[in-house]
């Protein structure tokens, strides 16, 4: 059994249940900002969660679950939510669950690159920094911050001095190359755009391309060292030298728009990954006849 858990407008949910039903694996769509939310119920020490009803064995199940970032439900409900359901599996090896030896899902930008660097990537010319005036030709330097949430800047865009510290990289040019692992499979897609952060417009262009070798070796060492097993990582081209040079790893990355471009590989790759991953469900021999 898979449970699918996450928000009703999370179109990465719909897209692997749409996975599944094509797969015909037995799953469950559990919407955590349904208009009723779902009723949840386990005891620490038992296997067994029991959801609207329904009760799930750590064996033979799998869970797929996002944090409700789409509706405007309480901040506190769509936690307990989300840690309810992920606590659970994180207590019960025997549930199927990506990037199970990355538990709390959290990885340091800035600690990222060092790890990409010793696993073979190339990194670009990097600050951590919140001086901004140090840099001459600020036009040749991008902007982002530390812990993500915002699209990137140009350096030339931002004030002398910042509140907070960021990272500053040197500024490279597409194509840009997201590559995906999941499990054992990878999925690379060449990006071109406009524009210095393609997020910020439609106008784009996106391709699937055979994920490089040496990239994938290097990405298998990084995402192992980080004890995920479904990860992206983004990576930019330089203008002097043409390679390739990892940006940042993402560890639950959406997946629907580039799913779309792999003609739904992607998503059923997610969905075997899991069904894989959770181990199978112990039979019990009948007991023999009792003697008179």
């Amino acid at each position: 059994m898979l449970l699918i858990v996450g928000s009703s407008e999370d179109h990465n949910i719909a897209r692997l249940a749409d996975a599944a039903a094509w797969r015909k694996v037995p799953h469950r769509v559990i919407h955590t900002d349904a208009d009723r939310p779902p009723d949840v119920t386990w005891q620490p020490g038992s296997p067994n969660i029991t959801i609207n009803g329904e009760t799930f064995s750590a064996s033979g199940t799998s869970l797929f679950i996002r944090y409700d970032v789409f509706s405007k439900h309480d901040a506190a409900q769509k936690t307990a939510f989300y840690d309810a359901l992920r606590g659970w599996a994180e207590a019960y090896p025997a549930v199927g669950m990506l990037n199970r030896a990355n538990e709390n899902l959290e990885v340091s930008k800035p600690r990222a690159l060092v790890l990409a660097k010793e696993c073979g990537f190339d990194i670009p010319e990097t600050f951590i920094t919140s001086v901004f005036n140090q840099f001459a030709a600020r036009d040749a330097y991008i902007a982002k911050p530390v812990s993500g949430g915002e699209y990137t800047r140009s350096l030339d865009d931002m004030p002398d001095t910042a509140d907070r510290p960021w990272i500053v990289q040197e500024k490279l040019q597409y194509p840009e190359l997201r590559l995906f692992r999941t499990g054992r499979h990878y999925f690379a897609f060449e990006i071109s755009s406009a524009v210095l952060d393609y997020r910020t417009s439609a106008d784009f262009t996106m391709k699937e391309v055979d994920p490089p070798k040496e990239l994938v070796a290097a990405m298998e060492k990084l995402t192992d060292r980080l004890g995920l097993d479904y990860a992206a990582a983004d990576l930019k081209t330089d203008p002097q030298t043409g390679m390739l040079k990892f940006l940042e790893v993402n560890t639950m990355p959406m997946f629907t728009g580039y799913d779309n471009t792999a003609k739904g590989r992607l998503s059923d790759a997610i969905l075997l990954t899991l069904v894989k991953l959770a181990q199978p469900a112990v039979k019990t021999k009948p007991l023999p006849p009792s003697v008179s």
